[in-house]
């Protein structure tokens, strides 16, 4: 029994320095200095872009320095049906360390026939913890579903992001792509490469919206050919948002900071209205301002204490139309 507990710890280090050589062929890797450091994920990765610079005191000698850029942490497990079928329960207390985790947190499954690694996003995590409440892991145990790769996008990512069961709820980690040990990705700026980037630097955009408490957050784009995130909201990527008890007790504050920072931009559009096309920024129309100074009326009649940060930057922008435009400001178009 022993043996067969040794044989098993050994494939799992096998499969983990697997995955890290195939990983550190276009991230930086590092991994915790000893397994009681190992509470939830195998290794830690940085995405790294390379760049061509002239050495100093030479004759036009380039040379390759490398950048850091996004991170992302990674668990590694073996690719087999088991994994499909039963997925990877998460200890109860290691569930917080998926709320609490403020980079992507990814699955890869090793193939050592084919030396191949294939990453799967957790893309479902804040969506997961949004939609029922920080502690919903008292109650209930996460199991991570890897969905099984098929050629088919729309097939293995339809919107379902957990699966509420008796007494574990699914979260659905989609498969992304296959990359192998033979590939050489770091010399050839691949495009699966890049992609992999866009999609982590979606989940931390979703991650970084949660920790500020604004539950709104953008889904990956399977189907755009020119990458799996896009900015544009009219072409493809969909708006999740999520109200509740976690967002009702933020949304009053979420407004008043965005009107603020309304306000000031519009300040700024007139101050830099000659150069706004740089920018590809609409040019500056003073009925925006008329139409922000309403919301803020009506925001002033009902919040009796709004944030003086709300109210001092109104009076400032106020002020400075009114400097400009004279007093006829004051009497809204």
């Amino acid at each position: 029994m022993e043996n067969l507990s040794i044989a098993r710890m050994r494939k799992g280090w096998e499969d983990e320095h697997l995955a890290k050589y195939i990983l550190s062929k276009f991230c930086f890797v590092s991994e915790p200095s000893t397994p009681g450091d190992d509470v939830g994920s195998d290794i830690i990765c940085t995405f790294f872009k390379r760049e061509k610079q002239i050495k100093s005191n030479t004759k036009g000698e380039e040379e390759v320095y490398l950048y850091p850029e996004i991170s992302f942490a990674i668990q590694i497990k073996n690719k087999n049906d088991y994994i499909y079928n039963k997925g990877i329960t998460i200890k109860k207390n290691n569930s917080s360390y998926l709320n609490h985790i403020e980079i992507p947190y990814l699955v890869g499954l090793i193939d050592q026939n084919k030396s191949t690694l294939d990453i799967h996003l957790g893309e479902s995590i804040p969506h997961f913890f949004s939609y029922f409440g920080d502690n919903i892991t008292q109650n209930f145990g996460i199991v991570i579903k890897p969905k099984i790769p098929s050629k088919n996008k729309n097939a293995q990512k339809n919107n379902q992001f957990f699966k509420q069961c008796l007494k574990n709820i699914h979260l659905n980690f989609p498969f992304f792509d296959s990359f192998e040990a033979k590939y050489n990705y770091e010399l050839d700026n691949d495009e699966k490469v890049s992609k992999l980037k866009i999609a982590c630097k979606a989940i931390q955009e979703n991650i970084s919206s949660k920790k500020n408490n604004e539950f709104f957050f953008f889904a990956i784009n399977y189907e755009n050919k020119k990458g799996v995130m896009d900015n544009d909201l009219d072409n493809g990527r969909k708006l999740w948002i999520y109200t509740g008890s976690g967002s009702a007790q933020t949304y009053e504050n979420n407004l008043f900071k965005r009107l603020t920072e309304a306000l000031l931009n519009v300040a700024w559009k007139c101050r830099n209205k000659d150069v706004l096309y740089l920018y590809k920024i609409p040019e500056f129309d003073i009925k925006e301002f008329y139409t922000l100074k309403n919301v803020y009326k009506n925001i002033i009649n009902f919040y009796k204490s709004p944030p003086e940060y709300l109210t001092t930057s109104f009076k400032n922008v106020n002020d400075y139309f009114i400097a400009i435009y004279g007093e006829n400001l004051e009497i809204d178009p």
